[in-house]
């Protein structure tokens, strides 16, 4: 079945009412996310009695990253894989890479921070 809103107060409300059975408990709290969450989860948090608080997520950035090649004779290779987090136009990262030049290997964490522009 398919229900149309005129808005997120409107579907925050039908959200409310469906979930009656948490109403007056003193175990529930409503999280909402910014950017459109927090009018639907007022009419939530209104309807079941319940505080709202405002849940702030920051996306995360997920990398990874190979090369493999030749230099003279030996073969090179370089794996990285990385887990970041996003600030404005700044990324903080974390992660390991390991480096291979014919037989010796290097490897180890990597961090820092990355402005994207």
């Amino acid at each position: 079945m398919e229900m149309i809103f005129r808005d997120r107060r409107q579907a925050g409300r039908a959200l409310g009412r469906a979930l009656g059975y948490y109403a007056g408990r003193s175990d529930v709290i409503v999280l909402a996310l910014p950017r459109g969450g927090v009018p639907v989860g007022f009419e939530v948090a209104r309807a079941v009695r319940a505080p709202l608080d405002v849940f702030l997520v920051r996306p995360l950035v997920i990398s990874a990253r190979g090369d493999v090649g030749r230099l003279g004779g030996a073969t090179t290779a370089m794996v990285r894989g990385t887990l970041g987090f996003m600030v404005r136009r700044f990324e903080g990262y974390a992660g390991y890479e390991l480096r291979g030049v014919g037989r010796v290997r290097m490897h180890g964490p990597v961090f820092g921070v990355r402005a994207w522009f």
